[in-house]
């Protein structure tokens, strides 16, 4: 979304682009052998060429993202060069996305070392910064003492009369553990932040790309009911 508004999309067309790309595109569902990764990435690698093939240094808007170096556990500052290739080194989340090599050395989601880099922000020549928290600190509640089996969990799907569990899938399981681990730092960092926007989103599901318009729409009415009194 970063990307979008620095590429000069409006907002319509920056929801229509995502949505071709997310629910249409499906790049959640390109999986492979789990050898480096659940899925192969090549989808999205298709849909992001499809949509964002700039240069950074070519956009109307100056632009960063965030990668972590897996080799030297230090941040990369994506300012310059393929924007493709930096989105995709900044949404590589580890065991769900392949590694990108960056610079001969292999980086994944900067999520791992800084989920919401307001502080990189702060040494830009920028007024006001107004930062958006995904995350959830909602405790999630289960009904059930303990984890039920795979054979269960299928059972309680295939069959009618059978207990049905309401279990996170294995890619959700991965990005919640990725972001619990920074959880902390995101709050303070969101603190130092001129504004922090946080949707209600927490119902639904990381890679829930079919609630898509829920969504958009949970973010915009937090967005509207922030931005009014803050002005």
């Amino acid at each position: 979304m970063a990307a979008a508004v620095a590429a000069g999309w409006s907002p319509d067309v920056a929801i229509r682009n995502s949505r071709q790309a997310f629910k249409v595109g499906k790049p959640f569902s390109d999986f492979t052998i789990p050898v480096m990764s659940l899925i192969r990435g090549k989808r999205m690698d298709r849909l992001l060429k499809a949509q964002l093939d700039f240069q950074i240094e070519d956009l109307p808007l100056p632009y960063y993202c965030v990668s972590t170096n897996l080799g030297r556990g230090t941040q990369n500052i994506h300012e310059s060069g393929s924007l493709v290739h930096a989105i995709r080194a900044s949404a590589a989340l580890p065991g769900v996305f392949p590694p990108v090599v960056v610079d001969r050395e292999l980086a994944v989601d900067g999520c791992i070392l800084n989920n919401l880099p307001v502080d990189i922000m702060q040494k830009k020549p920028v007024g006001r910064i107004i930062a958006v928290d995904f995350s959830s600190s909602v405790p999630a509640k289960v009904d059930y003492t303990e984890t039920p089996s795979p054979w269960a969990v299928l059972r309680g799907r295939w069959l009618p009369f059978a207990r049905r569990y309401r279990v996170p899938k294995l890619t959700s399981i991965m990005l919640k553990s990725t972001e619990a681990a920074t959880l902390e730092e995101v709050r303070r960092l969101g603190r130092t932040a001129d504004l922090l926007i946080d949707p209600d989103i927490r119902r639904f599901g990381m890679t829930d790309v079919n609630s898509f318009d829920q969504i958009v729409q949970a973010g915009y009415q937090r967005g509207v009911e922030l931005l009014k009194n803050w002005q």
